[in-house]
C-alpha cells in the first residue's frame, strides 16, 4: 500500500504521462470507435491495478472517468465506454491486482 501518496495523485500522474506522450493517447483512444472502446477499456483496467495499491483508491474511480477517459476523447470518434463501464473495467483491475498479490 502507498502510504505517502493519495490515488488523487496517481490520477494526475497517470493524466500527466497520457498528456506528455501522443503515442499512448493514439494506444488508448484510437480514432477507430471499435478500437477505442477496447482501448478506453484496457487503460481502465490497468489503472485499476495500480489503484489497488492506495488506500483511497475506492474513493477515486468516479473522479477518473472524465479525468482519464472523456478528456481524451474531444474528437469526431467521441467517447465509446461509458461510466458504468469505466468503473467496472477499474473494479476489476483491482481484484485482480489483489488476488494476484494474495496467497492462495
Amino acid at each position: 500500500m502507498h502510504k505517502d501518496k493519495k490515488a488523487s495523485e496517481y490520477t494526475a500522474d497517470i493524466r500527466a504521462a497520457l498528456m506528455a506522450n501522443a503515442h499512448a493517447v493514439e494506444f488508448y483512444f484510437p480514432p477507430d470507435a471499435e478500437r477505442r472502446k477496447v482501448g478506453s477499456l484496457r487503460l481502465a483496467l490497468e489503472f485499476g491495478y495500480g489503484l489497488a495499491d492506495f488506500e483511497d483508491g475506492e474513493a477515486e474511480i468516479g473522479a477518473t472517468y472524465s479525468q482519464l477517459c472523456v478528456a481524451f476523447c474531444f474528437d469526431r470518434t467521441g467517447v465509446q465506454v461509458d461510466a458504468k463501464e469505466w468503473v467496472t473495467a477499474i473494479q476489476e483491475g483491482i481484484a485482480k491486482s489483489r488476488a494476484y498479490e494474495s496467497p492462495v
